[in-house]
């Protein structure tokens, strides 16, 4: 079965933090979509309607990148606000699993279908129109969380090995610069 992403989840735009000072809000930018290389940006919060805060479960999509970054949302930023290049999709959970959404969003197929609209632009947006009439794939939903729950272990396994990584380098760059001091 296919359906229209808009269908089977709420689409939202995420908004610009406010260049007034002070406030206990945190906002999520594109650099944030990966685990463990965060700085949310606090500030008021967003004064427009459509905000919301960002909850458990939730799918983010990058509006700009080839491929655009897409991630669930973990506890780390729940109760943030997605900042203006970020879309916020909630799925319905009676008709789709949110790691399932993730999987597809990621697939080759969706990427290539949402840079269709923004042409040759130098600095590509996906529009929030592709976005609601990106057709999804929908398999039975015990399919879906299955394919899911997969799609998020496998996250979990590479935000390990990026951090294995990064320990990796620096205890490189230790050894080396107390080999350098011994000599």
């Amino acid at each position: 079965m296919q359906a229209r992403l808009a269908d089977i989840a709420e689409l939202t735009m995420g908004s610009a933090p406010s260049s007034r000072t002070g406030g206990d809000a945190r906002f999520v930018q594109i650099k944030d979509l990966r685990p463990g290389r965060r700085s949310l940006v606090a500030g008021p919060a967003p004064a427009v309607d459509r905000a919301s805060p960002i909850q458990r479960g939730d799918v983010l999509l990058a509006a700009r990148g080839d491929p655009a970054p897409v991630a669930v949302a973990d506890e780390d930023i729940w109760g943030a606000f997605p900042t203006a290049d970020i879309y916020l999709i909630r799925a319905r959970p009676q008709m789709a699993d949110a790691g399932y959404v993730l999987a597809f969003l990621r697939s080759p197929k969706a990427q290539s279908a949402l840079r269709e609209p923004t042409g040759g632009t130098l600095l590509p947006r996906i529009s929030k129109k592709a976005l609601d009439e990106l057709e999804i794939e929908l398999p039975p939903l015990e399919r879906q969380r299955q394919i899911g729950a997969l799609a998020l272990l496998l996250d979990r396994r590479a935000a390990l090995l990026e951090r294995r990584l990064e320990a990796e380098r620096r205890w490189r760059d230790q050894l080396l610069n107390q080999l350098i001091q011994a000599s």
